[in-house]
């Protein structure tokens, strides 16, 4: 539900200084409803070609926002087995909040 852990990755952003897919006025435009709702079924076919219609470049997945651990290994585990992303790294997210892994999505 909305807002959901929108606040944290504007936070975040003032930080990394990459634009993100969210904006950070509160107010939702009818395309970040339709990319949330084309999304998640992450990472398959629908969700990766909404994400590159937006112009996304990197996909942060966030173990913390996972309900079980369970869960973000299996996401992990389908992100990894695609040929349209390149991992660029696994880094410890906020201390005890598990791991942040960032991909690169391929031009397609």
């Amino acid at each position: 539900a909305l807002p959901g852990s929108d606040a944290d990755f504007i936070y975040f952003a003032q930080y990394h200084r990459h634009e993100i897919v969210n904006g950070n006025s509160g107010i939702y435009p009818p395309n970040y409803l339709w990319l949330l709702a084309d999304t998640k079924n992450l990472p398959g076919n629908r969700s990766m070609a909404a994400l590159r219609q937006t112009g996304v470049e990197f996909l942060l997945v966030h173990e913390r926002y996972f309900s079980t651990p369970d869960q973000y290994g299996a996401t992990i585990f389908a992100l990894e087995s695609r040929d349209d992303l390149d991992r660029i790294g696994t880094w410890a997210d906020e201390p005890g909040r598990g791991e942040v892994r960032v991909y690169r999505l391929r031009p397609r």
